[in-house]
């Protein structure tokens, strides 16, 4: 039997899978189809709320002499993927919470130094980007982007001035 269910994303569960009432929670509301007798975990409410509200975490990760930037429901899980197919060691430097158009806005000035994917070079300002991350410092993050966002548009023009005298 498949159920419509709308929880709070931390809501208490009991062992035996019954939500625990009576308090007021912060957390958005998520609906999602149920067919199993057990409810999903907090950790999985949380990314469906992400999933449903489209959002998701904004990641820094390092590995060797390179930095990636990408986006994931679950950061920690994706370090573990990533890992799998990396003979480096991969470091999670932070992850913050964000929409899909500010990860975006992070590949878009960092298209110079993209060096295959989501891995870019480890230039200042890149690194600068992670340190917001890891600091989980939004408004930094966000003023550090729109003021390099002009970055991307011109990469790999050069202006030549010309003598017509």
């Amino acid at each position: 039997m498949v159920r419509t269910i709308t929880l709070r994303a931390g809501y208490n569960v009991s062992w035996r899978g019954q939500v625990k009432v009576g308090y007021l929670s912060p957390h958005p509301l998520v609906t999602f189809e149920h067919s199993h007798r057990r409810l999903p975990s907090r950790q999985r409410l949380r990314q469906i709320a992400l999933k449903q509200a489209g959002e998701s975490f904004l990641y820094a990760m390092v590995s060797g002499n390179a930095l990636r930037f990408g986006l994931a429901l679950n950061p920690r899980k994706r370090q573990s993927e990533i890992q799998a197919d990396c003979p480096n060691q991969v470091k999670l430097i932070g992850a913050i919470r964000c929409d899909k158009a500010l990860g975006e806005k992070v590949h878009a000035v960092l298209t110079p130094e993209k060096i295959n994917g989501e891995w870019f070079k480890p230039s200042n300002y890149a690194i600068t980007i992670a340190a917001c991350i890891e600091k989980q410092d939004i408004k930094t993050l966000i003023h550090v982007i729109e003021s390099g966002y002009g970055r991307s548009l011109n990469a790999g023009i050069e202006l030549v001035e010309s003598d017509t005298s």
